[in-house]
């Protein structure tokens, strides 16, 4: 490979900087997303619903392969990253008691 070829190619620290822009996004989504898990919550409990829906939580991991096989990614692969941020992003009590407490950055709600 000669100098000018080399020069023009993105150096390593350029993929690092991308792939930290791209692991940045992914933190900013997974914090929404359980935001919104915690407000759903607290909202299935005011109304008295059950708070696990598996059918609901089968057609999250559906879409999510379907979009990943969209996108070029292994199925499996996206599957797993869905299940694992439901896992991670279930509301836990707090100290205080029952209660998830109120979002600290309220997301404004959307229309189906």
């Amino acid at each position: 490979m000669t100098g000018d070829a080399a020069s023009s190619e993105p150096s390593v620290e350029s993929y690092r900087r991308l792939i930290e822009r791209v692991d940045r996004a992914l933190v900013e989504l997974y914090a929404a997303r359980s935001r919104t898990v915690a407000r759903l919550w607290e909202f299935k409990r005011r109304h008295g619903l059950a708070l696990h829906d598996p059918g609901q939580e089968r057609r999250v991991v559906d879409r999510a392969g379907a979009w990943a096989r969209e996108l070029g990614v292994a199925p499996a692969e996206a599957e797993a990253l869905i299940r694992e941020a439901m896992a991670l992003s279930t509301p836990r009590p707090s100290a205080a008691g029952d209660s998830i407490g109120e979002s600290p950055t309220p997301l404004p709600l959307v229309a189906d």
